[in-house]
């Protein structure tokens, strides 16, 4: 459920950014290495009139920028918004071309092959498997070659993940909490979902639970004793995330994930709230 009031805040506190004289600010104290007084504030941003000038930065302080002793400097706020603008800014990754990726589609062997549309990127076979797919900012490709671009976002998704999993909401950094499921989102109704909900922003983020587990030190330990890097190797190509089963059962709740490598087992099971409560 999202937090009303938070919300009106974030509404206020953005109401501030609209004037491209504010914004100029935040810009030239994100580039300046140190704080800035009032005068070479004003002038780096281009602004004549004093009054003018003084009201909105007024407008800005204790909000976006502080006033120290040194001068003006952004607060992690201002850094923020500055971050937002650089990130969903970049037009290199717009509708970008299609890029072979290694290995075969899990699902049937098929090659793979990484598009990115509308804010959109996937990897996925011409058969319709998508091995991975998810809305990603254009900001993360910027200064990437194009053939680094399915590992970049790979490693975006795998960090929204572990910030997300470690009780942090990407968007507005407010709290999670999880949930696991039967899926209602997905056409495969046999997997099993875990759901994070930021108690603050509202923002969800779902996953197979399989794939959520991904970095449990039990399942990096059994991996690794079979030669697999699950860190390392890029999600398309884990089999063992593939070839995984999840069996449910009630009162308690609990899921039990089976992965399993060169004819070994190891079953992680979570309760309803995704906590691992056995390992076997």
């Amino acid at each position: 459920m999202v937090d009303a009031s938070a919300t009106d805040r974030a509404v206020e506190a953005f109401s501030l950014l609209g004037d491209d004289t504010r914004l100029a600010i935040l810009r030239t104290l994100w580039n300046a290495e140190d704080p800035l007084s009032f005068g070479d504030l004003r002038e780096r941003v281009g602004v004549r009139d004093s009054g003018r000038f003084n009201y909105h930065l007024k407008k800005l302080d204790e909000r976006f920028v502080r006033k120290t002793d040194e001068g003006y400097e952004l607060r992690f706020a201002g850094r923020r918004v500055i971050g937002a603008l650089l990130e969903g800014t970049y037009d290199q990754a717009d509708d970008a071309e299609s890029i072979p990726v290694d290995g075969p589609c899990l699902e049937c062997g098929a090659a793979l092959t990484y598009r990115y549309e509308d804010e959109i990127a996937s990897v996925s076979c011409d058969e319709g498997h998508d091995m991975l797919k998810t809305g990603v900012p254009p900001g993360i490709f910027a200064g990437r070659d194009d053939e680094a671009l399915p590992r970049v976002f790979e490693r975006y998704i795998r960090r929204q993940s572990e910030w997300t999993k470690s009780g942090f909401c990407p968007n507005c950094s407010g709290p999670t909490s999880a949930q696991v499921s039967e899926s209602e989102l997905w056409d495969r109704t046999d997997y099993i979902m875990v759901t994070f909900t930021c108690e603050r922003c509202g923002q969800t983020l779902h996953s197979d639970v399989a794939a959520a587990l991904l970095d449990h030190p039990d399942l990096v330990a059994f991996a690794r004793e079979h030669g697999v890097g699950v860190r390392e190797t890029p999600i398309w190509e884990l089999t063992l995330l593939h070839d995984a089963e999840t069996t449910v059962t009630t009162d308690p709740f609990r899921a039990a994930v089976t992965f399993r490598l060169d004819g070994d087992e190891r079953t992680l099971v979570v309760d309803e709230a995704f906590s691992v409560v056995d390992v076997t």
